[in-house]
């Protein structure tokens, strides 16, 4: 789970921003290139620039989903939305009477 008391110091300041948990797979900055990029040695990656429109705060919303170390991406104000998904899910997982993982 991301934690704002260890962000990149390089994220521009705003509600979406990487934290020192990133492994640098750069799904972030595949899925949302306008908002995400590399540090120069490529260490991690970081937020550039908060979304602007839909659009880019959409791909912001896939570089979440995505970030395969537990949402090292986050925003501020998703994590409690997040966080009820993941239990919903994992609800509906243990209602079925098969695995769902």
């Amino acid at each position: 789970m991301a934690d704002r008391t260890n962000k990149i110091s390089q994220n521009v300041e705003g509600p979406y921003y990487v934290d020192k948990q990133c492994i640098a797979c750069r799904l972030c900055t595949s899925d949302a290139p306008d908002n995400f990029i590399m540090t120069d040695d490529e260490s991690t990656a970081y937020v550039y620039k908060q979304p602007e429109n839909d659009s880019e705060r959409e791909a912001c919303e896939e570089a979440i989903d995505t970030c395969p170390v537990m949402l090292s991406v986050m925003m501020d104000e998703m994590w409690h939305l997040h966080k009820y998904k993941l239990f919903f899910i994992f609800k509906s997982c243990t209602n079925l009477k098969r695995s769902c993982i």
